[in-house]
């Protein structure tokens, strides 16, 4: 899903799978809508194409995909501060399976670039997804699936870079990103007021690149990979994971 800016105005939505089949395939679920929502979040309740970044989230208990914002609108390559929620238990041919939740949506602008430079992550153990702006007077947003209702907190984030990768330790309840630099920073979201920290680390990091991360709840650790290679990293978080506490440790295998 997406394109957006000066790519792409259709905003179907694709799919890969069944991912436990032989051979997975790809599949359209939606057709683009005629005219593209151009400029605007939405056109006949239908969202317009932008840049997605890192800002999906899929929703188990909704069964819905969530999109964190707008960044890089077709065709202006503008923000809106807004939310989609795509259900995939609804029907296609008959109603529109999107909806909007904008109440309350954080406003990601602050002294940075807003939901361009958001990253996020989803804690299945407290069914939240949480996205952080780059820049300081931003916003560290929460959306409480649940309820389906949005928070937010400010936030300084000055350290953040350009086409961060995030994911969140659901053991910890650690919201972790890693920019271009291949640093790692956190922020502790049982304390959402509290400072974001970079914790040491030792090992073997990907280094610097466009880097991508997700976290492994089977092995209760992050999963890193820089796309350019046939090398997995494994960034496992100490026991004590917090500001202060223990050390964090890459390894790796190619």
């Amino acid at each position: 899903f997406g394109g957006g800016h000066g790519d792409y105005a259709g905003n179907e939505l694709y799919a890969y799978g069944p991912l436990e089949d032989d051979s997975p395939a790809w599949h359209r679920l939606t057709d683009p809508t005629i005219p593209a929502p151009t400029n605007v979040a939405r056109l006949g309740g239908y969202p317009v194409s932008r840049h997605t970044y890192d800002t999906l989230f899929y929703l188990p208990t909704l069964n819905k995909m969530l999109c964190m914002g707008v960044a890089g609108n077709y065709s202006a390559g503008n923000t809106f501060n807004v939310g989609d929620l795509f259900d995939f238990a609804a029907d296609p041919g008959s109603v529109n399976p999107w909806t909007t939740n904008d109440t309350s949506f954080p406003a990601f602008n602050g002294g940075g670039v807003g939901v361009y430079d958001l990253v996020g992550g989803y804690n299945a153990a407290t069914g939240k997804a949480w996205g952080i702006g780059k820049g300081n007077s931003q916003m560290l947003g929460v959306f409480d699936a649940p309820t389906e209702t949005w928070s937010s907190y400010s936030k300084n984030n000055p350290n953040a870079a350009s086409r961060s990768k995030a994911a969140v330790d659901a053991t910890h309840n650690i919201l972790v990103f890693m920019g271009l630099s291949g640093v790692v920073y956190a922020q502790d979201l049982a304390s959402p007021t509290s400072s974001i920290y970079a914790p040491t680390c030792t090992g073997t990091s990907p280094g610097a690149g466009d880097n991508v991360l997700e976290w492994d709840s089977v092995t209760g650790r992050f999963v890193a990979w820089d796309r350019t290679g046939k090398t997995l990293y494994f960034l496992t978080p100490g026991a004590n994971p917090a500001a202060g506490g223990d050390s964090w440790t890459w390894t790796s295998t190619t």
